[in-house]
């Protein structure tokens, strides 16, 4: 009876054996594996870091890295902030502007839950109703300003050194108060170093967005608006939405609206594609910034081509407003206080006789109108023979 229990304990110990060098096998495996994912995983935390410090150059984007196309700050010579609040400059814009109500008001895709309300109404409330669409609609043709950009450097306040390396990271200092304003707000920023100092433009914008968050705007600025990305939107023809997000994402003075619309301008002055903006808050500053850089010609002839000759007569109107020492406004200064649209068209065309096609759109402007008045007379001729 006690030479099957060797055997048993025999082939128990080969099995512990076979099964101990198994076990062996699949840790120094494992142990492979766990070194393996650890390189892998430093490796990851190598590209995330890398990544991350990419992130933060984003967020730090500075305008110097996208330069303006027209000087240092974008303008000439000239404040443009003074000039576009003129009142004789800002009725002409907004004259010329236009007042389209489908293009204010487009229908959209509604959800499928959406179900329409159908109300019957008397003549008075029917009227009040559509003041208060006419309302809305000129609220939405409220044109941003066009301003010189901002420029906020950090100041350093002062340099403790005694504290320098106490803490790892920034620490920022915020007035919370409710009624103050972005611009007067109290930011200070104390560095590693022991350095406090006042914040740069792009951190107070963060800093302000952080505790009274606007809604639509990012922390970080969207790629959208990157020159590399730009050019897609632009050549889809979404012009109109690349400006209305630029109003959303950045201040009117921000260096990067700035640079976004002038960008924007420039593509339809080469596209000549004018008319996506028409009826829209942005068409108004797009004729200032064309009558600023005195390049008006080919908006002239979009304006005369679609008969749209009282506009023409704004646009002069303002680059006269801007040039006052130019030869167009010394020749309109010449006609009478009630000259035409098209006299003062004229006026331009006659201190600037290089610019052909204008020339050619005001002939063919002029023969419509000959015989427009032709047939005016053919009918009421043929209406008195009657």
């Amino acid at each position: 009876m006690a030479a099957p229990v060797v055997r048993n304990v025999s082939i128990t110990l080969s099995q512990i054996c076979r099964n101990c060098s198994l076990l062996q096998s699949r840790a120094a495996l494992c142990i492979k594996r766990y070194s393996s994912s650890k390189s892998t995983d430093s490796e990851n935390r190598d590209t995330s870091k890398k990544n991350e410090e990419k992130k933060e150059k984003d967020v730090y984007m500075l305008y110097d890295e996208f330069p303006f196309r027209n000087g240092p700050t974008g303008w000439k010579d000239k404040d443009p902030g003074p000039l576009f609040l003129n009142p004789k400059v800002y009725n002409s814009l907004r004259k010329m502007t236009g007042f389209d109500l489908e293009k204010l008001f487009p229908q959209r895709p509604y959800p499928r839950h959406f179900k329409p309300k159908f109300r019957i109404v008397s003549d008075e409330k029917l009227q009040k109703l559509e003041g208060g669409n006419m309302f809305r609609a000129q609220q939405k043709l409220q044109m941003p300003p066009v301003m010189l950009p901002r420029t906020e450097e950090s100041t350093v306040i002062c340099h403790d050194t005694c504290i320098a390396g106490l803490y790892n990271s920034k620490m920022v200092i915020t007035d919370l108060m409710v009624n103050t304003g972005s611009r007067e707000r109290i930011i200070v920023i104390r560095e590693p170093n022991g350095v406090l100092r006042t914040p740069t433009l792009r951190e107070r914008d963060r800093i302000t967005q952080v505790y009274f968050p606007r809604p639509g705007r990012t922390m970080m600025m969207s790629r959208m608006f990157y020159p590399e990305y730009m050019q897609g939107l632009l050549d889809r023809d979404e012009h109109q939405y690349l400006l209305d997000r630029a109003c959303v994402q950045f201040e009117p003075d921000d260096p990067q609206f700035i640079r976004i619309c002038q960008e924007v301008y420039d593509h339809l002055y080469e596209t000549r594609k004018f008319d996506i903006l028409r009826s829209t808050r942005h068409f108004g500053p797009m004729a200032f910034y064309y009558a600023y850089y005195d390049k008006i010609e080919r908006l002239l002839v979009d304006m005369i081509q679609r008969e749209f000759i009282q506009d023409a007569g704004s646009l002069v109107k303002v680059l006269n407003e801007i040039h006052p020492d130019a030869k167009c406004a010394q020749i309109a200064m010449d006609l009478t206080p009630g000259a035409t649209a098209l006299e003062l068209v004229k006026a331009y065309l006659e201190a600037n006789s290089e610019h052909k096609l204008l020339a050619k759109a005001v002939e063919d402007y002029e023969k419509l109108l000959e015989h427009r008045q032709k047939e005016s007379e053919r009918r009421e001729r043929g209406l008195k023979g009657r």
